[in-house]
């Protein structure tokens, strides 16, 4: 006889409620609070704006920069330090289902059904979940106080004697937002004085300034910088020797993080010893019609090591932290595996770069997804969005940012100029060493820019394909109408009405001078005897997504699609196509031929490049 109290509900209550209650408490528990966006709130809940005393939008517009500045960093005041995020960050976070089913799984594998475990995992999650929050929140309020650290301290000078004495330190947040830097300069050829390239001997340091600022002020004269690690530095003399080759006259700096495996006396041979060209380029002066140089500028090395200006960056940052610590005020930034078709000075003059301080370029259109995209990608890129000025920070300090990123850039060269962007640099590097951004695939020396509120130039015009065109029987199944042409390098265009190519990519030399299978394969397969021969280039269609293709059409759906030719190289070989699609459709590109002066130019260049410091290691 079943007891009073336990009456027949009163069984079902414990038996089927009960549990559903249990199971919706632990697998319903809330996920990280995602930061929502701006949406109409004219005032979002900032640690700053929330606690100023003007609130209203006119005053913003009649209140001076140097007052704005100073009010904002008192309203933050002198002990804020922003909290270290989490050393790592468990994405099933952002899928609480999934989360659970996996660690239930892995605690019966290992230690059976024993014990309440659910409940154990359940709390587990919440308590992750409660510190990707936390961390999600303190990375929005951080990096704003990053943007307007860097407006402020960098690009506004404090010239009112009574805020200079008040809010002096402004600049002395540098070490609180960037705490990564040493406050230590890099080594300049095993010195750590900045060298001179401009005539002038930088001022004396003021009182209240920050180390940043003081490095920045001492940042001089114009230059080439070229950032190598391992994986690129024998491609370093091929770029000196390229270099030389234009009489290039600036100064050049290479900028390593740590020791590397650079070959210095390849590397001064072909920057100050006799130099001979390579015979190609006397079949280009015949062309022309010109006369042998009676001589090739040596070329001004100096060595720099980042690694005392900073502790725990990964070589993820090598880029940033080459623009960041050279010693030039604008330069521009090559891999070594940039080979310039113009001499070097020829950027500084890409029509819009003084204006905007930075010029980039687009990295080849590949589409080539993940099929399977990391968990919490979508919550982490709508947390990134929100990283960007809002619309109070456009009003009170007029950011003007760039666009977000929607693809990723070309790292091969870039036109800087680091009184306009340092501060956009200094946050890129901030985001790499954050846990959260693993989870998306978003390129972040753009992104750093863009959150800064400094707008930046990219080139107008797409990467092109370089090269040989593939005749009939040599062309993938992908195509059939479609002009084919393939290869792991690809070119870039200037930005003139008329375009002509401003540099190319050394990474089909790469593959073919270090993976003699790779050489074999191209041969057997184009009849090509040389690593790179630049006939036509090839501007594919410009598409954000791949094209559908009918039945009845044998066209490529992509504008670049991965060849298996480079398999196990250090870089892929890719083909473009000029048709995507059905051929009747609007989905197609351009060949642009190549008049002979410019085919002699770039057949003595890319063998000048070829010739040194590619072969098979």
């Amino acid at each position: 006889m079943i007891p009073r109290l336990l009456t027949p509900k009163r069984v079902i209550l414990l038996v089927v409620v009960v549990p559903l209650i249990w199971l919706a408490a632990v697998y319903y528990r809330p996920a990280p609070a995602i930061v929502h966006l701006l949406g109409d709130t004219k005032y979002p809940d900032h640690p700053v704006y929330r606690r100023w005393k003007y609130r209203n939008t006119q005053n913003f517009t009649t209140i001076g920069a140097n007052a704005l500045c100073g009010e904002y960093f008192h309203a933050l005041g002198p002990s804020y330090a922003p909290q270290p995020p989490p050393a790592a960050v468990d994405f099933l976070v952002y899928d609480r289902d999934r989360y659970l089913w996996e660690h239930i799984k892995n605690h019966k594998m290992e230690h059976g059904v024993t014990g309440n475990y659910k409940q154990a995992i359940a709390d587990g999650y919440a308590k992750h979940a409660k510190v990707v929050a936390d961390a999600e929140s303190e990375m929005v309020a951080s990096f704003s106080h990053m943007r307007v650290w860097g407006h402020c301290s960098l690009y506004t000078k404090l010239e009112d004697v009574n805020h200079v004495v008040k809010y002096g330190k402004v600049g002395r947040y540098d070490h609180k937002l960037f705490p990564w830097l040493t406050q230590l300069s890099p080594l300049f050829n095993q010195s750590y004085e900045l060298p001179i390239t401009d005539g002038n001997k930088p001022k004396m340091s003021t009182q209240d300034e920050g180390w940043v600022q003081h490095y920045l002020r001492r940042s001089n004269g114009r230059g080439v910088v070229v950032y190598a690690n391992n994986d690129t530095a024998a491609s370093v003399p091929s770029l000196i020797t390229v270099l030389r080759l234009h009489q290039n006259e600036l100064p050049i700096q290479i900028v390593s993080m740590g020791p590397i495996n650079l070959d210095y006396e390849a590397i001064e041979q072909v920057a100050q010893g006799p130099f001979e060209p390579p015979k190609s380029f006397s079949r280009y002066l015949k062309v022309e019609n010109l006369r042998k140089p009676e001589s090739f500028l040596p070329q001004s090395i100096t060595y720099v090591d980042v690694a005392p200006a900073v502790h725990n960056v990964s070589h993820d940052s090598l880029r940033e932290l080459a623009a960041i610590f050279t010693s030039f005020e604008e330069y521009v930034l090559l891999s070594p595996l940039a080979i310039p078709t113009v001499p070097p000075s020829s950027f500084f003059d890409i029509e819009g770069y003084s204006d905007k301080g930075m010029h980039l370029y687009h990295q080849p259109n590949y589409l080539e997804g993940s099929n399977s995209p990391q968990t919490g990608r979508e919550e982490v890129e709508r947390l990134l969005h929100r990283l960007t000025p809002s619309d109070i920070d456009s009003v009170v300090f007029g950011f003007d940012p760039s666009e977000f990123p929607t693809t990723k850039l070309d790292d091969t060269v870039a036109v800087l100029n680091k009184n306009k962007v340092l501060s956009g640099l200094l946050i890129s590097v901030n985001l790499r060493r954050h846990p959260l951004v693993k989870a998306v695939d978003i390129d972040l020396f753009w992104l750093g820019q863009h959150i800064s509120g400094v707008p930046i130039q990219i080139n107008v015009h797409p990467a092109v394909a370089a090269g040989v065109v593939s005749d009939d029987s040599h062309k993938t199944k992908d195509a059939a109408m479609a002009e084919e042409l393939c290869s792991s390098s690809w070119g870039q265009l200037s930005r003139q009405d008329h375009p002509e190519l401003f540099y190319l990519t050394g990474h089909q030399m790469v593959n073919w001078h270090r993976q003699p299978s790779f050489a074999t394969q191209i041969k057997q397969r184009v009849g090509q005897s040389e690593p790179m021969a630049v006939e036509v280039l090839l501007k594919p269609p410009t598409v954000n997504k791949p094209v559908p293709v009918k039945e009845e059409h044998t066209e490529p759906n992509r504008p670049w699609i991965k060849q298996n030719q480079a398999e196990g190289q250090p870089y892929a070989y890719w083909c473009a196509y000029s048709i995507l699609g059905s051929p009747a459709e609007d989905h197609r590109g351009v060949v642009i031929s190549i008049s002979p002066i410019k085919k002699a130019r770039y057949r003595y260049l890319l063998d000048a490049y070829g010739d040194v410091g590619n072969e098979a290691k």
